[in-house]
């Protein structure tokens, strides 16, 4: 009783001694909450990557979209004077782009619907279409001035000049061939060609001089007409910004970097011979605002345009093959981590159980002994099986032992009764009284023995009473 109750509490002291971190529950729990935190992670990371994608992608293509109807909205504007057949192309551009498409006037009149009658409009307008005050992200010939370059009005040109400007530049353009520039003829929205060199350029700029002398940048009588009415709008704000311009002609130089020379685009001023930066753009406010009041009966009024979703329904943040392979992947490496985790664990905890599994199936005469190598519940089974197999070790010599002792015991009785019993057969000495009382007490002796014997298998078997 006081070996076993030794043993008793020396486990439960090796019990006690397990730090919380060494635990086996502790260990499983800290492997289902990596193998979960790894998965939210990916979970997170994948649904904010593909959500932010998809976002950028609908909002580009929306955005696309929109300035794609307001840049034909606009052109429509700057070319007709008047909104009364803009209705068709609103129902066009509907169709094709999917989005409901309705214009009103800046008090809320219904110019024209893509959506049936009656249909309440958005909370908002998206943007106000004026070809004279352009949303300078919808068309690039309309960054500096903000004038749609497709607003021509007294700058279009008539058949008969267009063709002279035609035929001047296809002139130009085989001399410059002659020199070896190649060169290509672009029209402008009032009718005016425009002869670019391969990168874009003017090609005077290559200083070939017997080239480009026969006035194709020279205004035409159309052209020279709308431009001294715009010099004539512009003189009353040069005179109210202080600019002296006197009685002679106002002189208008282009930008030479406007998209149109003369139908459109921003103009610069020189007054008086005044080039000081201040009065260059005060001159420039006066002849915007001139051109602008010079255009305005020549396209449409402003109008505000209001943009829905439409009849149609699009798939709405269709994941492209590149973000499905990236969940795909990202799925397989999640995985992977917890296959090798999962592994790497359940190889740590499964080769001590291992070892002791060997070590049980190994022949009971060997006393296998296995390895103390951790201090968790698998240490401590490996030192309770140790302490059972040196205790089975013990019981089996101390019964090796006994067993020879009772062997001993029981020899010397069963000689000495036999010895006598073969003297007295052969007739060497005669069965008196005292012959009979030794061999007697030899019986007795073995009697006690057996009763011995007895009593042990019964406390053994928990069937001894005691009195």
């Amino acid at each position: 009783m006081k070996s076993r109750t030794g043993r008793g509490s020396r486990g439960q002291g090796a019990r006690r001694r397990i730090p919380l971190r060494k635990r086996l529950l502790v260990r499983l729990l800290s492997v289902s909450a990596l193998i979960a935190v790894c998965s939210v992670a990916a979970t997170a990371w994948l649904a904010v990557t593909t959500t932010t994608s998809a976002l950028k992608e609908e909002q580009g293509q929306d955005l696309a979209a929109d300035n794609s109807i307001l840049a034909q909205l606009s052109g429509y504007a700057a070319t007709h004077s008047d909104w009364s057949g803009v209705q068709r192309s609103v129902r066009d551009l509907a169709e094709r782009t999917g989005r409901r498409i309705a214009l009103t006037t800046p008090d809320r009149a219904l110019v024209a619907d893509s959506a049936p009658r009656g249909t309440p409009l958005p909370p908002r307008p998206a943007a106000s279409v004026d070809p004279l005050r352009t949303d300078t992200y919808s068309e690039t010939g309309a960054q500096l001035s903000g004038i749609d370059p497709r607003a021509v009005g007294p700058y279009k040109l008539p058949a008969k000049e267009s063709a002279a400007l035609e035929s001047l530049a296809t002139r130009d353009r085989q001399c410059y061939a002659r020199y070896g520039l190649r060169t290509t003829v672009r029209r402008t929205p009032s009718g005016r060609p425009v002869l670019t060199g391969s990168d874009g350029s003017d090609p005077s700029r290559y200083g070939v001089a017997a080239c480009g002398t026969d006035g194709l940048d020279a205004p035409t009588p159309t052209e020279t007409r709308a431009l001294d009415t715009l010099s004539g709008l512009a003189r009353p704000c040069l005179r109210q910004a202080g600019l002296d311009v006197g009685g002679g002609p106002l002189f208008l130089a282009f930008d030479p970097e406007a998209e149109d020379h003369f139908g459109g685009g921003p103009l610069l001023a020189k007054v008086a011979g005044k080039d000081r930066e201040a009065t260059v753009r005060t001159a420039q406010s006066c002849v915007l605002s001139a051109r602008r009041a010079q255009l305005e009966p020549y396209v449409a009024p402003a109008a505000d345009l209001f943009l829905g979703i439409g009849d149609q329904n699009p798939s709405r943040f269709d994941m492209s093959p590149a973000n499905k392979s990236k969940v795909v992947s990202a799925a397989g490496l999640v995985l992977a981590v917890t296959v090798a985790v999962t592994a790497a664990v359940a190889i740590r905890l499964v080769r001590p159980l291992r070892a002791l599994t060997e070590a049980a199936q190994a022949p009971p005469e060997r006393y296998v002994r296995v390895p103390v190598t951790t201090r968790d519940e698998t240490g401590i089974l490996a030192e309770a099986f140790n302490e059972l197999t040196e205790r089975r070790e013990r019981l089996e010599a101390q019964r090796k032992a006994m067993v020879s002792d009772i062997a001993h015991e029981l020899r010397s009785p069963l000689t000495n009764i036999r010895g006598w019993l073969e003297v007295m057969r052969d007739g060497v000495v005669d069965p008196d009284p005292g012959l009979l009382d030794s061999l007697h007490e030899e019986a007795l002796v073995l009697q006690r023995i057996i009763d011995d014997l007895q009593d042990l298998a019964a406390a053994d078997a928990g069937t001894l009473r005691l009195h």
